[in-house]
């Protein structure tokens, strides 16, 4: 009896991202895994004579005036630029903590497109609206256990094994089109990076993003596979 040879593939179950954009759909991303919300340990420390408990109740009111309560909260020098102006609504009913509060203030900030910025330990350059947050000396952080405390503007560098950097760019501002504030993302193809300049809050979370899918693609292997009896031109029918 003959002896008949196949050629089978084998393709090996493998994590795969598949980058595709439509002109009328916003890509949609994986959800974030293990990425957990900033703990009270994000918050800085209270400065002396910091009230417990605020009631934030700022309907309509000036930017400048907020930006004066939020420095009293952490203790920070705030150094504004001339676009920092204009109008902010915040009213919450209830007396809030002062960690809730501060994180409430950086919420408004971020919405309203004003950059806070860190500039050395209790220094915060803030940049109003419009404006790239990059106009100030924004830190390059590369470890996500160096993000400072709180919701500042930051730059980070993620490192990729698999994906391709200008790829990851391309779906990662069409998903941010229309959103608040600015976000700028720079595809590095040498050096299989991407820098993103944004808040804090933002950057933890597509960090959850990135390492979901910058995976291996999937592994195809041929293998030859020895029949005894069948014939291989109806198996491979």
């Amino acid at each position: 009896m003959h002896r008949f040879f196949c050629i089978v593939t084998l393709v090996l179950v493998g994590a795969t991202v598949v980058f595709a954009q439509r002109d009328s759909q916003r890509p949609t991303l994986p959800a974030v895994k293990g990425v957990s919300p900033p703990t009270q340990e994000d918050v800085p420390a209270a400065p002396p004579n910091a009230p417990a408990t605020v009631r934030l109740q700022f309907p309509n009111s000036d930017v400048v005036d907020v930006l004066h309560l939020y420095e009293q909260l952490t203790g920070k020098k705030l150094v504004m630029d001339n676009f920092v102006q204009g109008k902010v609504n915040i009213f919450i009913a209830k007396d809030v903590s002062r960690e809730e509060a501060i994180k409430i203030i950086e919420m408004s900030m971020a919405l309203n497109g004003i950059s806070l910025v860190p500039s050395g330990r209790d220094i915060v350059d803030v940049v109003g609206a419009g404006q790239n947050p990059r106009k100030a000396p924004v830190p390059i952080i590369s470890d996500l256990a160096d993000i400072p405390a709180g919701n500042p503007v930051i730059s980070f560098l993620f490192r990729l094994q698999y994906a391709d950097p200008q790829e990851l760019q391309q779906v990662l501002m069409a998903y941010f089109q229309g959103s608040s504030g600015t976000i700028n993302i720079l595809a590095l193809p040498k050096s299989s990076s991407l820098l993103v300049t944004q808040n804090a809050d933002i950057i933890r979370q597509l960090a959850g993003v990135i390492e979901q899918v910058d995976v291996a693609p999937a592994e195809v292997v041929s293998e030859f596979i020895k029949l005894e009896r069948a014939d291989a031109s109806k198996v491979v029918d």
